[in-house]
């Protein structure tokens, strides 16, 4: 499992251009900005790398298990990423982790996030 996440983390992390330093683009906080924005506007995409960085942590973005069920929930509105087994296994993973009270109060973030 872990493995995998790394994986999926570090294509999360190019795929953003998140390369560490101002040569390679924005470290993973400014990487994480213009992904809100994305998200925000519906982006699914988005929704899934910032669900990602936020189920893992990436460098300087704190993990965070509620904006994570949140985000990836959004992604997995569409039907490419609702079947993609880094999503499954992380919601999976973080049903068993959040509260039934957390998981409610992520949803409602999912659901008042644009769709495409």
């Amino acid at each position: 499992l872990h493995t995998a996440y790394r994986r999926q983390r570090q294509m999360c992390i190019r795929d953003s251009g998140c390369g560490g330093n101002e040569e390679d683009g924005p470290d993973a906080k400014g990487a994480a900005v213009e992904l809100e924005t994305q998200a925000q506007a519906g982006d699914s995409a988005a929704q899934f790398n910032l669900g990602m960085m936020y189920y893992q942590g990436a460098e300087s973005v704190e993990q965070d298990l509620m904006k994570a069920y949140a985000y990836l929930m959004a992604a997995a509105k569409d039907e490419e990423y609702k079947n993609m087994d880094p999503v499954k296994m992380a919601l999976f993973d973080l049903k068993k982790t959040l509260s039934k009270e957390d998981q409610a109060t992520a949803q409602k973030l999912a659901d008042e996030l644009a769709t495409p």
